[in-house]
């Protein structure tokens, strides 16, 4: 039998030896879990470069006032949200879906990329995206039909279905 030299194996190689399956299948009960991390994240951590970019602040005021750094969880549950954030946690949450091996499963992307929009929408009815209404409901539907969609965003989304 040949021996394995990970010394001078190729990249190929080593690649075939990290394969653990098909990575891009997840569950419900594991994408539930991932999208409160990604809610509970500070938006810097995933959002700093693209703010700098648009000169953009990360800023905004909590009620009641909330102390640390600001997470994709307060901003979408403020009742009037800033729209160059919501409009760069769109763009980030685009850019993850477009990403096969991204830093977020594509259905969670997918809905943090609705909530944002969703989000726009309940704050004075303005859009940042292009979808027609016809395609925003059909994407809506298929958010609200996630077993692993949470309460805030399942509301949201209700909230600005029609």
């Amino acid at each position: 039998m040949a021996r394995f030299d990970s010394a001078t194996a190729g990249p190929h190689s080593l690649a075939g030896l990290l394969q653990v399956g098909d990575l891009g299948s997840w569950t419900a009960a594991e994408l539930g879990p991932i999208l409160e991390h990604q809610l509970d994240t500070p938006l810097d951590v995933d959002l700093e470069a693209a703010a700098a970019a648009a000169g953009a602040s990360l800023e905004f005021d909590t009620e009641p006032p909330q102390p640390g750094r600001r997470t994709f969880r307060q901003l979408l549950r403020l009742p009037h949200p800033p729209w160059p954030l919501l409009q760069l946690v769109k763009q980030f949450a685009k850019g993850c879906r477009s990403q096969p091996e991204g830093p977020l499963p594509h259905e969670v992307a997918t809905v943090l990329y609705l909530a944002a929009i969703a989000a726009a929408r309940r704050s004075g009815g303005r859009r940042i995206s292009s979808l027609d209404d016809a395609a925003w409901r059909s994407a809506v539907d298929w958010a609200l039909a996630q077993s692993w969609l949470n309460a805030d965003l399942r509301q949201l989304l209700q909230e600005t279905r029609e």
